[in-house]
């Protein structure tokens, strides 16, 4: 696996394994005396919420709101709330003091350009907790003696922009002094918290950034620089971030074969889910590694056990040959271009003209492909209205060829009928 890493690593910043239940991808690197930045994203509904009509100075007391789909900093409307911030996996060592920067990457969600001043803190403890439900859940953690204030920050404008005007100061004192803390250990999760400082107390001291419930590709991603002059390896981990990036396909046989995509399943195994057969993929984003890079010495992935099970299993683990790679979709996959391959040679055309000026549907096959149509044979009259439409297939379902007539015979008081016809196209896609 570790040649295969290094391989893949030379190309590769997203990369995709094709096997089972998937917590972390750790890279242990050995690396020459350069900085080191690493990525870790929020990667669940609890780990950022908001707490709602906090009073006071230090604020307390609010009620917690864990699955807005966006994050006000730190007014929602004219409601004072505390934001908290939880990032998973840490993979720095207890005690280390080459941390050089640190920031947290927001991306806009709505349009803010109100003054804008906050406070950043962390939790002072040595792992933490997602969010909860009970009043004061942010608040009441104990907070770092490390503490920055961002102030005066810029306009947010278009929805989708992650720049350098939606990234906090630089806030390493703050992650400094959790991973200094004596019970720190590597992979542990660290909290932000942002507050209203005080001058903030109006309605438009707002700022709005994506949050994972509304777009987890863009929730807020923590970047830490470190310096490497002074450690020989650096371990950095990568967690699946989003429901499509760990899937199952279901019912694979052979290489090459197509099966059924599950996305949502609430446990992956491998290989086999009662008597069928699958093959699972896991892809891991934001994959810090530079281009050729050749100091790669390990690579394992960390995964947590859903079910006891205790049969011979021999599974084989492969990465998927691409520069970058895109989520997995569940779209039917289909092995051949049409279902039934079936296609259709026309030697003599045949058309129905329905003309509503003469209130008639005429019958043509008195010409060539591409020829003039002649006069043709009259089929019905007293026609009123005619309706033909397509609606295009797609890769899981066939076309719909929909074609309505209408007859009205005015000698009997006006009196009509629609007559209705539809028919799958199944040539495609």
């Amino acid at each position: 696996m570790k040649r295969y890493i290094e391989k893949i690593e030379r190309q590769n910043n997203k990369i995709i394994f094709c096997l089972f239940s998937i917590l972390f991808l750790l890279f242990p690197l050995s690396l020459s005396a350069a900085p080191t930045t690493v990525t870790y994203q929020v990667s669940a509904s609890n780990d950022d919420a908001e707490e709602q009509n906090v009073t006071g100075s230090p604020p307390s007391g609010g009620t917690m709101y864990q699955d807005s789909t966006d994050i006000e900093l730190v007014y929602d409307g004219g409601t004072r709330q505390v934001v908290g911030i939880r990032f998973t996996g840490i993979a720095i060592e207890q005690g280390t003091t080459s941390i050089t920067d640190a920031y947290i990457q927001f991306t806009v969600d709505e349009n803010d350009s109100g003054t804008t001043n906050l406070v950043i803190y962390g939790q002072a403890a040595d792992d933490t907790l997602e969010f909860g439900t009970s009043n004061g859940n942010i608040t009441s953690r104990a907070q770092t003696a490390a503490s920055i204030s961002w102030s005066s920050i810029p306009t947010w404008s278009g929805a989708g922009t992650a720049g350098a005007d939606q990234r906090t100061p630089d806030i390493s004192s703050i992650i400094s002094e959790i991973v200094q803390r004596p019970g720190w250990s590597a992979n542990n999760s660290i909290v932000i918290m942002f507050e209203p400082d005080g001058s903030c107390n109006s309605s438009t001291c707002q700022r709005t950034a994506e949050s994972y419930d509304g777009t987890p590709a863009e929730a807020p991603q923590l970047v830490i620089t470190l310096d490497d002059s002074d450690v020989s390896t650096t371990t950095t981990g990568y967690s699946v971030s989003q429901s499509s990036d760990d899937a199952e396909e279901r019912g694979a046989g052979v290489p090459g074969s197509a099966g059924t995509i599950s996305l949502t399943s609430t446990d992956l195994e491998h290989v086999y889910d009662g008597g069928t057969r699958q093959v699972i993929g896991m892809r891991f984003q934001n994959v810090n590694v530079d281009q050729g890079e050749t100091g790669i010495t390990n690579a394992y992935i960390q995964y947590t056990v859903d079910e006891t099970d205790s049969g011979i299993t021999n599974v084989v683990i492969y990465g998927q040959d691409a520069a970058n790679s895109i989520t997995f979709s569940g779209a039917p996959p289909f092995p051949n271009q049409s279902p039934r391959q079936r296609f259709f040679i026309v030697d003599t055309p045949v058309s129905f003209v329905c003309n509503t000026g003469t209130n008639q549907i005429t019958r043509h096959d008195d010409y060539t492909i591409g020829g003039a149509v002649g006069a043709g044979n009259l089929l019905v009259n007293q026609i009123s209205a005619c309706d033909f439409s397509y609606n295009p297939g797609s890769a899981s379902r066939a076309g719909l060829v929909s074609l309505s007539i209408t007859i009205q015979d005015s000698s009997l008081g006006g009196g009509s009928v629609t007559l209705l016809q539809q028919a799958h196209v199944d040539n495609q896609p």
